[in-house]
């Protein structure tokens, strides 16, 4: 026990003079980003997995995505969206 508690009194002291700030780090830049105190921000990846439906009616499947491709284009003008699929086809390895 005498054992960790040196060890502790000699690695403590070395792991807080490690922690250095970043002088590249510019606060007005993460703000202005959208970055928390670290100037990090949230993103989001999500995976929709298509249904069963496999129609092969075109004039069905264009009129189902009519207002799926506004959908996206709405969340993309208001900065919401970066990316949109597809990015490959549905595969039971991919969950």
């Amino acid at each position: 026990m005498k054992l960790v508690a040196l060890l502790a009194l000699i690695v403590l002291p070395l792991v807080s003079f490690s922690q250095n700030e970043n002088p590249n780090y510019n606060a007005e830049k993460a703000k202005e980003y959208g970055g928390d105190a670290y100037g990090m921000k949230s993103y989001f990846f999500i995976v929709l997995k298509s249904g069963e439906n496999q129609s092969t009616d075109k004039a069905y499947r264009d009129s189902a995505f009519v207002g799926h491709m506004a959908n996206i284009n709405r969340l993309v003008e208001e900065g919401i969206m970066i990316v949109a699929g597809p990015f490959g086809k549905n595969d039971d390895d991919f969950r």
